[in-house]
């Protein structure tokens, strides 16, 4: 069984993956990843990080390999919701097994715009807010999205977040839920907002680095 044929709707039964399929999918190693952002790294910090030059903490699950490429491609610029199934258990589950007693959880927030083209939000599709206690406290307004530009367009960007209700998250430590660590701005403008609306601290889970 191929990749194109598991991320299409065809035979889909209990188990949406098999196992030769699923290895297709890297998962990042514990041992072997940057202390900064999650990703495969054998320096405790890689050179991405070493540019940010903070404090700012970041765990995945998985690498963003071309397996994972196809399945986003699929899933968030195809529309095919129910792909958010192929990880959200077991994203959710990592998620619990990462945070601490008393850590608020947020989603990144699609803009209305997206919202209303694509009809749901990607995020909170592969975390399963159904296991999940998530605050709906950050708001985003429309802005060019991240794979349309290149490296230096997407550090260039303005910080297009808002703070919905901050008595939410004042003097919380808040975790930021995300589906892909790309550059690390998104995870950073969202942590800035809350950190300037009261929060104790901020870090982020994503599902690939």
């Amino acid at each position: 069984m191929d990749l194109e044929f598991i991320l299409s709707w065809q035979g889909i039964q209990s188990e949406l993956v098999c196992v030769d399929c699923k290895n297709l999918f890297a998962r990042l190693e514990d041992g072997q990843i940057c202390k900064g952002c999650g990703r495969s790294s054998q320096k405790i910090q890689c050179a991405d990080c070493s540019r940010w030059d903070d404090d700012f903490r970041n765990i995945a699950m998985y690498e963003y390999n071309d397996a994972m490429k196809d399945y986003f491609n699929r899933y968030k610029f195809l529309g095919d919701y129910y792909l958010a199934n192929v990880f959200n258990r077991e994203f959710s589950s990592f998620i619990s097994k990462n945070i601490k007693a008393g850590e608020k959880l947020v989603t990144i927030p699609v803009d209305d715009l997206t919202m209303k083209t694509r009809g749901f939000n990607q995020v909170d599709g592969i975390i399963g807010l159904d296991t999940l206690n998530v605050l709906n406290s950050i708001r985003q307004s429309g802005q060019l999205h991240q794979f349309q530009l290149s490296r230096q367009e997407r550090l260039e960007q303005d910080n297009h977040f808002t703070i919905d209700d901050p008595k939410q998250i004042l003097g919380q430590e808040v975790v930021i839920l995300d589906d892909i660590y790309t550059t690390g701005k998104t995870v950073r403008d969202a942590a800035r907002v809350l950190k300037n609306s009261g929060c104790k601290s901020v870090r982020s889970i994503t599902l690939c680095r």
